[in-house]
């Protein structure tokens, strides 16, 4: 099984695709529904129940209440409703939602089975937000452990195995190298690299591989937590390639470490540098490298752009997943006011029918005096002169003395001129439906605004997906800013930019705060009442490092850049001197500083 979610601001959207699908008309999609602690199991009721729920308790910082996910059965798993249900359960219980609003829907439109859960973070009770931190671990482990209980497919997962088996074979393509497979009949660039593979795997050190590499015109480079094989132009990772060309396989099997592959002729400094690091994990400020920064300084920073890099592709994927979400409600509407349109011509055909012999020709004349004449006059005489559109309907009379004399025909149109008045309001509101209906630059230009704002969703949740979790990232932070000193932070912060500071003094101050927390720990704590004992500093730094994820998932991109410029701003020193100024025109005016005065 696979599970992919998201986050949303808007109830109403996510129903209405879950619902009748992007364009507003698969209406036959949806195979059945059901409601978790909702009394309702119809998508668009839901939604408005939800939206109040959350519009009334939810936490103003709760930018978005709305969360989805979807789970995916492989091609040979045909399971029932029961274990769809059943599944879909465990997922909210594992997750923690159990006692959130939520609607479960399968859909039939797809090969493979599938079912949506469509979930108000906001707690009906509570009123608490749901956090999303560690969510996708979570659902990992919740899919792995049903997966093996329910005998379906395994699927492989970077977050979660099961205990006691294997992590089951990757996809040999992904959905982007898929689709650059059918397009091209040559192969591409990743089965390329892996026609290779025997060779480079065996070489025998990590010169030979670069040789073998550069044989067939291709490198080795770091990038992230792994290696790339790249030739300049496109890149695969190295572990995509074959599992044991992984940057932890090949470091355990040469056993050197990548970093210091060119220095392994040279033992001494090696061994020197690794003395100077372990001095510097005791307390000093750590051996410097080639520019002179020290190596524990360099990491903290190198961590801190990650999660800054972290932190903007998340913000960049709501905001782009928002943005998506308006071009999807953009498109449906456009849908929506054709489809008034067409129920209005609709409606004025049929109101025509009782009026006139040849409803068909009634209607070619009104839309030509429209044309001609302009709407208002047209709807005029429609409603004052009828016959002018083409012959009325009459109904036979009761012969009378007039008749029986040859001096009046036995027909009434009378009831065809009464009708009139109600076909002339249907004639107001098609034009007025037809009026308001894009044009075809307009429904052109939405189709294309919401196949780039998917391929721009699409594309920024490939680029989260295989960066680090910021938890996990934040972790790592803070348990690398508690171990500097304040010599090491004043250098670290002229290695950042503004933006970078802010994340650096957030982490600090969280790192501080459970610092504080942390006393009284155990029994083994210290003399000031702290335990300084390794599974100590682990807790800290899990506890610092969750905090500093909370804070940061509440700021947004633009308070970040307006904190950032106010840290610069601070920090300028055309401001300080300014302020110098001041203080010495005040002075000698006033006969001091304000703050001696």
């Amino acid at each position: 099984m696979i599970a992919v979610s998201s986050s949303g601001r808007s109830f109403r959207a996510l129903a209405s695709y879950l619902a009748t699908g992007r364009t507003g008309r698969g209406s036959d999609r949806v195979a059945w529904s059901e409601g978790r602690n909702i009394p309702t199991d119809r998508p668009e009721l839901a939604a408005e129940i939800m939206h109040h729920t959350a519009a009334g308790r939810r936490d103003e910082r709760v930018a978005q209440p709305v969360y989805h996910v979807a789970i995916s059965f492989d091609l040979k798993d045909r399971p029932t409703r029961s274990q769809m249900r059943q599944v879909a359960d465990r997922m909210l219980e594992d997750l923690g939602l159990g006692g959130h609003q939520a609607l479960i829907v399968a859909h039939r439109d797809r090969a493979h089975q599938h079912v949506h859960i469509l979930v108000n973070r906001i707690h009906p009770e509570t009123g608490k937000a749901w956090d999303r931190w560690q969510e996708k671990a979570r659902t990992e482990q919740s899919l792995r452990e049903q997966e093996k209980a329910l005998g379906f497919r395994e699927v492989a997962g970077r977050l979660y195995q099961v205990e006691g088996r294997e992590p089951p074979d990757r996809a040999p393509l992904t959905n982007p190298e898929r689709r650059e497979r059918g397009r091209s009949a040559e192969p591409i660039f990743v089965e390329r690299v892996r026609a290779d593979a025997p060779r480079f795997w065996a070489a025998a050190s990590w010169d030979a591989l670069e040789t073998a590499l550069a044989e067939r015109g291709l490198r080795l480079e770091r990038k992230g937590q792994g290696l790339v094989i790249t030739d300049g132009q496109r890149e695969v990772k190295a572990s995509r390639v074959h599992r044991d060309l992984s940057l932890c396989q090949l470091e355990a099997r040469y056993g050197v470490r990548y970093g210091e592959r060119h220095q392994a002729s040279e033992p001494n400094r090696a061994q020197e540098e690794r003395r100077a690091r372990g001095r510097a994990g005791a307390g000093e400020i750590g051996a410097p490298d080639r520019e002179g920064v020290p190596v524990r300084v360099r990491y903290v920073a190198t961590r801190i752009r990650q999660f800054e890099r972290a932190t903007r592709i998340e913000h960049a994927l709501s905001a782009a997943g928002t943005a998506l979400d308006r071009a999807e409600a953009r498109v449906r509407a456009h849908g929506a006011t054709l489809g008034d349109r067409d129920a209005a011509r609709d409606a004025f055909a049929q109101s025509l029918r009782g009026i006139y012999r040849d409803p068909s020709a009634a209607r070619t004349s009104f839309v030509e005096a429209v044309t001609r004449e302009g709407a208002e006059r047209a709807i005029g005489q429609l409603r004052e002169s009828p016959q002018r559109f083409g012959s009325l309907r009459a109904t036979e009379q009761q012969p009378g003395m007039l008749v029986r004399l040859g001096l009046s025909r036995n027909r009434d149109d009378l009831a065809a001129r009464q009708a009139t008045g109600h076909a002339a309001d249907r004639a107001a509101r098609m034009i007025a439906a037809e009026r308001a209906v894009p044009s075809d630059r307009e429904l052109e230009g939405a189709k294309a605004g919401l196949a780039r704002a998917l391929a721009r969703h699409d594309h920024l949740r490939a680029v989260a997906e295989q960066l680090p979790l910021r938890g996990r990232l934040a972790a790592h932070l803070a348990r690398a800013v508690g171990r500097l000193s304040e010599r090491e932070w004043v250098l670290l912060r002229g290695t950042l930019t503004p933006r970078e500071i802010v994340i650096g003094d957030v982490v600090r101050e969280a790192v501080r705060g459970e610092r504080d927390k942390a006393q009284g720990l155990s029994p083994a704590a210290t003399r000031d009442g702290a335990d300084d004992s390794p599974r100590a500093r682990h807790v800290r730094a899990r506890l610092a490092g969750a905090a500093v994820h909370r804070i940061m998932a509440q700021i947004t991109p633009r308070e970040l850049r307006q904190v950032a410029r106010a840290v610069e701003a601070i920090s300028s020193p055309g401001l300080a001197l300014k302020r110098a100024i001041r203080d010495r025109v005040r002075e000698a005016i006033l006969g001091g500083t304000e703050h001696e005065r």
